[in-house]
């Protein structure tokens, strides 16, 4: 079985602008100026890898699906049952008959 997982498949580098607020000495005056600088940083890739199962992986997928109750029948499934039966039987009455 092959199963797909979301991950890092990469990075790539990607810049982006930042503002420097001006700044100031002890008596007000402006001693830098306000400006951008631009910098770099690595982002990571993602996206879908597939690949083979454990066997571990495999064992637990089989013990969930063994707790997994079957599913119980309706009244309106026993109903639809009961009804077919009878409309099968009364057929082989009629056949039965001539």
């Amino acid at each position: 079985m092959r199963i797909a997982e979301y991950k890092q498949t990469g990075t790539r580098t990607e810049e982006y602008t930042v503002t420097i607020p001006a700044e100031y000495d002890d008596e007000g005056n402006m001693t830098v100026e306000e400006h951008e600088e631009v910098r770099t940083r690595e982002v990571p890739v993602m996206g879908l890898v597939y690949r083979d199962m454990t066997e571990e992986e495999i064992a637990e997928i089989e013990q969930m699906q063994s707790e997994v109750p079957e599913p119980e029948a309706t009244a309106e499934d026993r109903i639809e049952a009961q009804v077919m039966y009878t409309a099968l039987m009364t057929d082989t009455l009629l056949e039965s008959e001539e």
